[in-house]
């Protein structure tokens, strides 16, 4: 084969359409398609581990299984998806996040759900740094303010934040700290008016804010501090 031809698998067509097929297919498909050749597995393999949702107990350990089978598909997943996970049923859960969040390197986008109670492997979650990381959701109950102020400060290339009903971390200076960390990245934040009122600063290179909740003693300060930086038409 010289270096200008198409590459095609054993099934006749390039390798660049079947990728425009099974980008389109199930992930079902996707996981059957694996089974077929190893062109083909590849191709699945990267489009299947490219997004991943993990929305009931039982889908963790299923997924740590699979990427410890292969480690390689570790740096395929690229956005991740942690919904509804409970510290009930099955016990390993809670251990397993935390080691699994860390070997997926090449993170970009990363959301967690965990609302139902405190759990240990939270803060073990936020003690991890991933260094592609620029989409962060986040809704669950902090153990460590201090643990949680430190994942955001780490990650200051994040371009959008999502902290939902988080409630924001309660320590001394914190408003200094936030200030001297130029997140220069970060264009879009989703959050209650307590972050902004007296602890996240409002950044002159934002230019989407969206309340997930706010009080109403707060909104005439908060206000004043966006009439400075955001057009109402971002506002929402």
């Amino acid at each position: 084969m010289s270096p200008h031809t198409t590459p095609v698998t054993d099934l006749g067509l390039p390798i660049e359409l079947w990728i425009q097929v099974l980008r389109s297919a199930s992930r079902g498909t996707q996981a059957k398609m694996m089974l077929v050749n190893r062109p083909l597995s590849e191709i699945a393999e990267s489009l299947l581990y490219h997004s991943v949702t993990l929305t009931w107990n039982i889908d963790v350990p299923k997924f740590s299984q699979s990427i410890a089978s292969c480690i390689r598909r570790a740096s395929l997943v690229i956005d991740i998806h942690i919904l509804q996970i409970k510290p009930l049923g099955d016990n390993r859960v809670p251990a397993l996040l935390p080691y699994l969040i860390g070997t997926l390197q090449n993170l970009r986008t990363m959301t967690l759900k965990m609302t139902v109670a405190r759990m240990a492997s939270c803060d073990d979650i936020l003690h991890i740094r991933l260094p592609h990381l620029r989409s962060f959701t986040c809704n669950m109950n902090i153990n460590s303010d201090e643990v949680f102020f430190n994942f955001l400060t780490a990650h200051e290339d994040l371009v959008e934040l999502d902290l939902g009903f988080t409630y924001p971390p309660n320590l001394p200076g914190v408003e200094d700290r936030l200030d001297k960390k130029p997140f220069s990245s970060l264009h879009t934040i989703a959050c209650s008016s307590r972050w902004l009122n007296s602890r996240l600063p409002v950044l002159h290179n934002l230019t989407h804010l969206y309340w997930t909740g706010y009080i109403a003693t707060e909104v005439a300060h908060i206000a004043t501090l966006l009439d400075l930086v955001l057009p109402p038409s971002q506002l929402s």
